[in-house]
């Protein structure tokens, strides 16, 4: 059975949407008709391609904790797999998110593994990935998600206060850039022009530079942030698509001050609580190494 997502008209003339399952578009049309519903749009659950021009709500990582400890919680009482998932979408809290977990119940009911189905949806990483690949394969699936879903929590609050911090300064360092590009851009220009044409004074070597600065940044600034933003897509698409070019950021920011032996110690905390939790669920040292390697997010 697949879950469709439909919009469409009832026989008074009222908007109507939801999801239905079937097993094609056909009997899902039918299906339709038969509640007295006329479709308007029907495409598979979750199918991003087809959402009709607007993008699928993103599964962020403050959702994805709550899915996993919920989840957590549902398969600890005695829950199948599959019966967990459908609670899950049934919760009126779910909300947006639904066509996005029938998505992933269809894919576990046509065999794929959860963290397969959880990684269909793009929005999983390496780490959450390879964790979840540990958990199934110790049996030991419950607590893995419970413990990821304490690992990103924590994850999240860190990263609200990190931005709780930076606001302040990256309000006036936009504020700073601004004003120097406006001075640099509009105002030196102009200056130079009104001390060169009309006083005819001589000026002095410092302010030439500002002069001549100010119309590199007025002819060079905008193309030059445009070409800084498509270096920037460039890289992140490659990294994302080329795993010898992430291994070798990986090991420069390994090499980097302060950020290195930081992101060192993230790594072996990953390893040891993976390792740990493997080895508890019976998987053996061998198998348990290359998992929680794989777990750690570094390539």
């Amino acid at each position: 059975m697949i879950t469709f997502e439909y919009t469409g008209y009832d026989a008074a003339g009222r908007s109507q949407k939801g999801m239905i399952e079937a097993l094609d578009s056909k009997q899902a049309r039918e299906k339709l008709i038969q509640a007295g519903i006329l479709t308007e749009w029907l495409a598979p659950a979750g199918d991003q391609a087809r959402r009709r021009g607007f993008r699928q709500p993103r599964f962020s990582l403050a959702q994805r904790a709550t899915f996993y400890r919920e989840l957590a919680s549902l398969l600890q009482a005695g829950l199948p797999l599959l019966a967990a998932l459908e609670l899950l979408i049934q919760a009126p809290d779910t909300g947006s998110l639904r066509p996005r977990l029938a998505h992933i119940r269809d894919k576990i009911r046509e065999g794929a593994s959860l963290s397969l189905a959880l990684d269909a949806t793009g929005e999983l990483s390496t780490h959450e990935r390879s964790i979840l690949a540990a958990g199934e394969q110790a049996a030991v699936l419950d607590k893995v998600l419970e413990r990821l879903a304490d690992f990103m929590e924590e994850q999240q609050q860190l990263r609200e206060k990190i931005i709780t911090a930076l606001i302040y300064p990256a309000i006036l360092m936009l504020v700073a850039l601004g004003i120097a590009i406006g001075l640099l851009g509009f105002a030196m220009p102009r200056l130079g022009l009104l001390l060169t044409e009309q006083t005819r004074v001589a000026i002095p070597g410092l302010t030439r530079l500002m002069i001549q600065a100010g119309h590199w940044v007025a002819f060079w600034g905008l193309p030059l942030l445009a070409a800084g933003a498509l270096v920037a897509v460039a890289v992140w698409q490659r990294l994302r698509r080329d795993a010898s070019f992430l291994r070798r950021i990986h090991q420069r920011a390994l090499g980097l001050p302060i950020i290195g032996p930081g992101y060192a110690i993230l790594i072996n905390l990953r390893f040891a609580r993976t390792l740990a939790l493997l080895l508890h669920g019976g998987v053996s040292l061998i198998d348990g190494l290359v998992l929680a390697g794989q777990a750690t997010g570094n390539s």
